[in-house]
């Protein structure tokens, strides 16, 4: 038998040191850490409490069962089994502002109808797949190059439409 000492600065890394555990672990070895911090006095970590005391069920969801609702829909997952109530509404918090945020930003605009490197890359791509590697070093010899790289921004237009005669 092995006797194992862990130090947390806090309960949060408890937390998180238990459920990486969780994935890990034997279920006997998280079952016998769980206990341990319980008995050194961080019981809260075990118990998940419900912000508002047992209502009847009218359909609507509060507390608790409320927040995790609203992170799985915001992130398409629930939150750890653990987490603290304060944990999922600032995360959900943050969430919504820099989604918020986002949705201020003006949207960025699409390149300009210039060709780019990569554009010129799959022209010269499809020129490959078709005629042959042959024909495609025949065009990039054109432009006296080896490579797509060697291309100047300038050639890219002409370099394109050099791709498609050849095909």
């Amino acid at each position: 038998m092995f006797t194992l000492t862990i130090q947390v600065a806090s309960l949060e890394e408890l937390e998180s040191f238990i459920a990486s555990l969780r994935h890990s672990a034997p279920q006997r070895l998280v079952a016998e850490v769980t206990r341990a911090a319980d008995e050194a006095g961080a019981s809260e970590f075990s118990k998940q409490q419900d912000d508002v005391p047992d209502q009847e069920d009218d359909g609507l969801r509060s507390g608790h069962d409320a927040l995790v609702f609203e992170y799985t829909e915001l992130f398409g997952k629930p939150p750890r089994s653990n987490a603290k109530t304060e944990t999922i509404q600032r995360r959900i918090d943050a969430e919504k502002s820099k989604r918020a945020k986002q949705a201020q930003e003006p949207p960025h605009e699409e390149s300009s109808s210039e060709p780019t490197m990569d554009d010129a890359r799959e022209a010269l791509k499809s020129v490959s797949e078709g005629p042959g590697m042959d024909a495609a070093f025949g065009v990039l010899k054109e432009f006296g190059a080896m490579r797509v790289s060697e291309l100047t921004p300038a050639q890219y237009p002409e370099f394109i439409e050099a791709c498609k005669q050849a095909l």
